[in-house]
């Protein structure tokens, strides 16, 4: 998924925990100044044998990046959050925490 000018991207986790899917999606700007709807690709499947056990972008479980880069929430306000993503095989006990910062940094 590539940020561009003229663009919103979309990422929508799902609520709850055992979830190993997630979609993207993009919104492009109208020559009115206004967004159009938003055209979504997935589900799309987490490695096999992880599994997501949280999400948490503002409240929300998605957000999008701005034409500037910047994550926001649906209700346009600034975005920060994490996903936790955990091993099924039981002889693993990794958590893997996916965290996103205001300034669209991915870490």
């Amino acid at each position: 998924m590539a940020v561009t000018n003229g663009t919103r991207n979309y990422v929508y986790t799902q609520y709850g925990t055992n979830q190993n899917q997630y979609w993207t999606g993009i919104s492009v700007k109208q020559a009115n100044g206004s967004w159009g709807g938003i055209s979504w690709r997935g589900p799309i499947d987490l490695p096999s044998k992880t599994k997501q056990i949280s999400s948490n972008f503002n409240t929300y479980v998605y957000f999008y990046f701005d034409p500037s880069g910047r994550p926001r929430t649906p209700t346009d306000g600034v975005c920060s959050g994490s996903l936790k993503v955990v091993s099924m095989v039981p002889s693993i006990t990794d958590t893997s925490t996916v965290n996103l910062d205001l300034s669209g940094s991915v870490w």
